[in-house]
């Protein structure tokens, strides 16, 4: 496998890793821990080499010791009494899928690398992939190439003699407490400790970073505790040609104020290639072709500024649950009752979403009424065929971190859950671009679990979203960023390349693998595009996901007509 070394090969084990992957062993044949590990508790360093006591505690409690004091971004592989057990970490930034082949279990950080080995065939899934695009961005197990799994965060594969099962052993739910206490102050402090010590540790790892930054809370959080770290920093900033993609005042606030670099460049058309899917090295697509421009210029700010590793606010709408949602009204009831606390959180979330008390307590009554029914992930089925929906409608939505019918997680708390599921893809898709590894610390799992614990409803305290990080950083960071309420968006750039390349996407997508496999309404395609600059920013989106899925397609396809070859 081309860029691999054998690093390990011992008694039905066999390990190759790329020189930016750690390779711990366990000892006695145990197994071993794949990528990069912190400690939980101490210093925020690298974990070079495990201690001996540790590798035996790690095999003994087949891998809860691992997850309970230590983090980071790991695959473990451990040898049990009846069989072998993989295990993925709960953050999920180091992606894993596998295939079983005669008794053989493989896993791979990219399906390639087992095309390589000989071991997969890049057929493409039709039934996954009209999954893929109807569950928007759903980790499900199933992907979109033949006899490819996708194993979940925090979730362990067990072989046997016998089967082979999954089993979830990170579950968010663990987290989240049955009584919250009213302290947001202290809240925030404790959310800024586990960042700042994600980040540092993170910042130790690879010392010369580029701060990917918009000058919004979450990119700028994670440059402030870069540069907090002592990282040799420099930040990009990206600008499109409309007023709200253009970001530049705030970035230049955030640099001026950390006292570091900043690379201003602008979302350019010629980094856009409808041959290229910007996820095709993944086991199912859900790219943006807009994002080509983005990695373009980060590969070269990076290269420019020496760094060793771009780093992202990724995963903050996420983590910090920014939501205008009623969910948290019905929590504050759930936890309280009825309460002076319960008007405050519904005065805050009228401030927050601008609408009437009737109309929050209107949305409130619903969530209640719903929250016994688990967690209904929606479904973005425009311009899917009836015959696609329908296939995928009689299979089940299920995922174990999802609350199922009848359980008692708080429905802000489940929404939570679901937004960091959401977040799952995006991790996979961009842990790397060009070479340069993309980190991404809001979604370490020190993070997680202090986000998890805060009660949804001081998340909108005083009529603001993510409230509580706000107030954890609002020490270190600039006050115009802190009270920053409106957020950019590359939406202008992603019509640039919609109007500019209108006809090429036109004749793509109608004599398409989409449409000729049946997954896509070709009418419903023509329909939407014959409404010219008419047509909602929602469905450009979605057209220009369908140009991407067909360049992730015609990307395996290929590779596997060269392999017949």
């Amino acid at each position: 496998m081309a860029g691999l070394d054998s690093q390990y090969n011992e008694d039905g084990f066999f390990v190759a890793t790329d020189q930016d992957c750690d390779l711990h062993m366990l000892g006695e044949g145990a197994g071993c821990v794949i990528g990069t590990l912190f400690h939980r508790f101490g210093a925020p360093t690298r974990v070079e080499r495990l201690e001996a006591s540790e590798s035996a505690l790690i095999a003994t409690t087949n891998a809860k010791h691992l997850i309970e004091r230590f983090w980071g971004r790991y695959i473990a592989i451990l040898r049990l009494d009846h069989g072998k057990m993989a295990l993925r970490d709960p953050s999920g930034m180091l992606s894993c899928v596998y295939v079983i082949r005669e008794g053989l279990l493989a896993l791979a950080s990219e399906p390639s690398l087992l095309v390589d080995a000989g071991l997969l065939e890049p057929i493409i899934d039709n039934c996954g992939l009209a999954r893929g695009l109807l569950l928007a961005g759903f980790p499900d197990e199933q992907t979109s190439l033949q006899g490819l799994k996708y194993l979940r965060p925090g979730t362990a594969i067990l072989q046997s003699e016998y089967d082979t099962i999954t089993q979830v052993e990170w579950n968010p739910s663990s987290y989240i407490v049955s009584q919250f206490p009213d302290d947001p102050d202290r809240e925030a402090e404790l959310l800024q400790r586990a960042t700042q010590q994600s980040i540092s540790a993170w910042s130790g790892r690879y010392k010369r970073g580029l701060a990917c930054v918009s000058g919004g809370l979450d990119s700028s959080a994670v440059a402030s505790g870069l540069a907090r770290a002592g990282n040799e920093l420099s930040c990009l900033t990206l600008a499109t040609d409309d007023p709200i993609g253009d970001e530049r005042e705030y970035s230049r606030i955030l640099a001026r104020h950390l006292g570091v670099h900043l690379v201003e460049a602008h979302y350019d058309l010629r980094d856009v290639n409808l041959d290229v899917s910007s996820v095709k090295n993944q086991a199912r697509p859900f790219g943006r072709l807009d994002s080509l421009s983005y990695d373009a210029a980060l590969v070269r700010a990076a290269r420019s500024v020496g760094a060793t590793a771009a780093f992202s606010g990724l995963g903050g709408d996420n983590v910090f649950f920014m939501s205008h949602s009623a969910r948290p009204l019905v929590d504050r009831y759930l936890a309280q009752g009825i309460s002076l606390g319960l008007w405050e959180t519904a005065t805050d979330l009228c401030r927050l979403t601008g609408e009437s008390i009737f109309k929050v307590t209107r949305e409130a009554v619903r969530n209640w009424n719903a929250r016994r029914r688990g967690y209904n992930w929606r479904l973005t089925a425009s311009h899917l065929s009836v015959d696609a929906i329908q296939s995928q409608l009689e299979r089940p939505v299920d995922h174990p971190w999802l609350p199922a019918e009848g359980t008692h997680v708080p429905p802000g708390k489940a929404a939570q859950i679901a937004m960091l599921l959401r977040l799952h893809h995006s991790l996979d898709a961009y842990s790397e671009r060009g070479g340069v590894p993309v980190i991404h610390p809001l979604a370490s799992q020190p993070v997680l679990e202090s986000c998890l614990r805060i009660p949804s409803w001081h998340q909108c305290r005083g009529g603001v979203d993510r409230a509580i990080a706000r107030l954890a950083f609002q020490s270190h960071l600039p006050a115009e960023i802190v009270n920053r309420r409106l957020k950019g968006s590359p939406q202008g750039f992603v019509h640039t390349i919609y109007r500019q390349l209108s006809g090429e996407i036109k004749e793509r997508l109608l004599d398409g693998y989409l449409v000729s496999s049946g997954i896509v309404d070709a009418s419903s395609l023509e329909k939407a595009m014959a409404m010219g600059p008419n047509l909602r920013g929602v469905d450009i989106l979605r057209l220009l996901l369908f140009v991407d899925t067909e360049a992730w397609i015609t990307h395996w396809r290929t590779m596997r007509a060269s392999l017949t070859n």
